[in-house]
């Protein structure tokens, strides 16, 4: 059950530069300029914020739709949910 919700416009308390963290992904601009178009959608935004499933079961989904960004899509998972730690141990 989701008890409080928190936006976080303008990066006051997670400051996250997700750009540049993609490009620790790809030595090809092409490549993950494609991977941006699937990971910045509206349909994937919108299913990681509804919560009506798991995090990691939509990147389970969407690695099964796009395995060849399968790693990537782990490494979008971990940082996400380190950032989420991080946020509330210090918050």
């Amino acid at each position: 059950m989701i008890k409080n919700i928190i936006f976080d416009f303008g990066k006051v308390l997670i400051c996250d530069d997700y750009p540049s963290f993609l490009k620790t992904l790809f030595a090809d601009d092409d490549e993950r300029r494609e991977f941006e178009k699937i990971v910045l959608s509206s349909e994937f935004l919108t299913r990681c914020e509804l919560g009506t499933e798991p995090f990691i079961e939509t990147i389970r989904a969407y690695q099964k739709a796009y395995p060849q960004w399968k790693k990537q899509l782990q490494e979008i998972s971990r940082r996400t949910l380190f950032i989420l730690m991080i946020t509330l141990r210090n918050g």
